[in-house]
């Protein structure tokens, strides 16, 4: 229902897909492996400006396979996996949908999975938006982890603009990756769940 009301008021961004193939090269030179056990990250920063949605489906791993979700997974502010929460295939499930939502009292929302790679690791996802022109736009954001979420492979960026979805791979996607770093350190500094929750 929220999404709904966000989508009526908001302005939407053109949809997009992000891929990543065999011939992708990451951030520590290798190529994106067939078989390699990766975490994927998608979190949606907020600038407290306004509010804006994130809305990834079409999961394809090319093969590969999603490992079932986890209470080790990190996860933060308001999201929804679907059609089926309560599976623990997540956002693997057939016909997976990831939603994230940040509004000016909620302006991180994160979401991580592992998967292991097939030939490739594609999403389409869509922005919606109720941020005005000139202020500082909210961003969605992907990264790529090793399977032990210590090294960073992986680092894309957009920001929710009306009519425009461009890769943006300044300041805000490394706070992003910052953000997924200082929320393990925290969640394995205290030892239980952190805040937010599979919905």
């Amino acid at each position: 229902m929220r999404w709904m009301a966000l989508w009526l008021m908001g302005v939407v961004a053109p949809a997009a897909t992000l891929e990543l193939d065999t011939s992708t090269t990451l951030l520590n030179s290798s190529l994106f492996s067939t078989g390699t056990t990766y975490v994927a990250a998608f979190q949606l920063n907020g600038a407290g400006n306004g509010s804006t949605l994130a809305a990834l489906s079409l999961f394809d791993l090319g093969g590969g396979s999603g490992l079932p979700a986890s209470p080790a997974d990190l996860t933060a502010g308001l999201f929804s996996v679907g059609p089926l929460p309560a599976l623990s295939a997540g956002i693997w499930q057939s016909n997976g949908m990831l939603t994230l939502n940040v509004d000016p009292l909620n302006v991180t929302a994160l979401y991580t999975q592992a998967f292991t790679a097939g030939t490739v690791f594609r999403f389409d996802f869509l922005l919606t938006t109720n941020v005005g022109a000139g202020l500082t736009p909210d961003q969605f954001s992907f990264q790529l982890y090793d399977s032990g979420l210590s090294e960073l492979l992986y680092d894309s960026a957009f920001d929710a603009v009306p009519g425009v979805t461009v890769p943006e791979p300044g300041t805000m996607s490394l706070c992003g990756a910052m953000g997924v770093l200082v929320w393990l350190i925290r969640s394995k500094a205290s030892r239980r769940p952190g805040p937010g929750g599979r919905v």
